[in-house]
């Protein structure tokens, strides 16, 4: 069965805001990384805090939301996408399909705006604004 734009889009939308609202109830994790910013005409790089968005909790629990079951559940139920998968201990199932998708499509997508969102911030003014926050 082919995958319907109209239903998908609202359940890519509504797994990736979960992941956000998670994220926002958890501490993130800091990590100093050099970030180069441009001062008066020079470019130099300074140590700072940048958030380990990937080492927090609620990404490693992404999955265990409603709205990431209902995404999953729809691309199961479409047979979509399809992955090879190989699994010492007998026949891969949905489990280690689900990690795939959840990785390719939910929290990869997410992380990696997430970094650059906040190597943007901190570029341009030394800090940075926490995402998902209220």
């Amino acid at each position: 069965m082919e995958l319907e734009a109209g239903t998908l889009r609202p359940l890519v939308v509504k797994a990736m805001r979960a992941i956000l609202r998670d994220l926002s109830a958890t501490p993130i994790p800091v990590m100093i990384q050099a970030v180069y910013r441009s001062e008066g005409g020079d470019v130099r790089g300074e140590d700072l805090g940048v958030p380990a968005y990937h080492a927090a909790a609620a990404i490693q629990k992404a999955p265990e939301s409603d709205e990431a079951r209902r995404f999953a559940d729809y691309l199961w139920s479409r047979n979509a996408p399809k992955k090879t998968l190989i699994c010492d201990s007998g026949e891969p199932g949905r489990s280690g399909w689900e990690s795939f998708i959840f990785a390719e499509h939910l929290t990869s997508p997410l992380l990696f705006l997430l970094a650059r969102s906040a190597t943007a911030d901190l570029a341009n003014t030394g800090s940075y604004r926490p995402r998902g926050r209220r």
